[in-house]
């Protein structure tokens, strides 16, 4: 969320119950310790989640209701910082994550984060397209002549009206 202030779970798939999940938030001020944590280390691997410091904020109302006995996150980052955490939770028994599924998790982060800020790009590209359509068209519709001069003194564009003048 852009002010980070809180999280919209955008897909959440419960392999027991083979079904996805939707449109679930937290809000960071509920869980203070697990994002301040978060942030620095842009991963949580906890393999007892009732009894970690990191964690304790969500027994109750999260963890224990579902059953999660072992978390992993790891944080997806966007052009401007934060995007997100993906979740890999086990329940039933505690889970010892291994550091091979650690670097897996940190692996498909890094995939997400890499088509975030694909996509953040586009819509950049796709912002500034729109702006140089406007910009030509603005500059094109002049009756005066207009020309745009670069740092260096290079000509960078004039209108049709100065061309005529010339």
């Amino acid at each position: 969320h852009d002010n980070e202030s809180e999280m919209h779970c955008l897909n959440a798939y419960h392999l027991n119950a083979d079904k996805y999940e939707r449109d679930k938030t937290i809000y960071t001020k509920d869980y203070p310790n697990y994002f301040k944590t978060l942030y620095k280390n842009s991963t949580i691997r906890v393999d007892n989640a009732f009894d970690s410091q990191l964690t304790k904020e969500f027994v109750e109302d999260y963890l224990k209701p579902i059953g999660i006995s072992s978390v992993l996150d790891v944080f997806v980052k966007g052009a401007d910082g934060l995007f997100g955490v993906i979740c890999f939770e086990h329940i039933g028994l505690q889970r010892k994550w291994t550091d091979e599924e650690e670097e897996f998790a940190t692996i498909i982060a890094s995939i997400v984060s890499l088509a975030v800020e694909n996509s953040e790009r586009k819509k950049v590209e796709n912002k500034l397209l729109l702006e140089k359509e406007f910009s030509d068209e603005l500059v094109g519709s002049l009756v005066e002549g207009l020309s745009v001069v670069s740092l260096e003194k290079k000509i960078i564009r004039v209108n049709k009206a100065l061309c005529e003048v010339l």
